[in-house]
């Protein structure tokens, strides 16, 4: 979550700086690069949630990765529409990525009271006693 958040404040700088331009309406840098730094300081509060595990840390994290797909989700549509490739690429790329760290977050589940974090067992090759 860390990387994923600092490739979101370079994405923000490159944008507020002027270094991504996009071609059309409704892309515009400045609305891009802001977007991405709201994003980038909500996804690195995720991050540092995890790393300080309390009771609400997991929740913290689930909700600012949501928020950050939802906020990539509608920044492709976005870009496709009026935004170059390069950033058209880092949306598409950055997508499945946050994606899988959602999958990540939710599969796992707080362990010991210390904040060790253990993996949800799977139901798929568990084998166990009956009877």
């Amino acid at each position: 979550m860390g990387v994923e958040a600092t490739t979101l404040a370079v994405a923000s700088f490159l944008h507020l700086a002027g270094y991504v331009h996009g071609h059309a309406k409704p892309y515009t840098s400045t609305g891009a690069g802001i977007a991405e730094a709201v994003l980038s300081v909500a996804l690195a509060w995720g991050a540092s949630a995890m790393l300080l595990p309390t009771a609400g840390s997991r929740s913290i994290a689930i909700g600012t990765t949501a928020v950050t797909i939802a906020g990539f989700v509608y920044g492709l549509s976005v870009t496709t529409q009026g935004g170059d490739l390069p950033d058209i690429t880092y949306h598409a790329t950055m997508l499945p990525v946050l994606l899988s760290t959602l999958i990540l977050i939710l599969r796992t589940r707080r362990g010991d009271p210390e904040g060790d974090a253990t993996p949800v067992p799977s139901s798929r090759g568990v084998s166990g006693s009956r009877g």
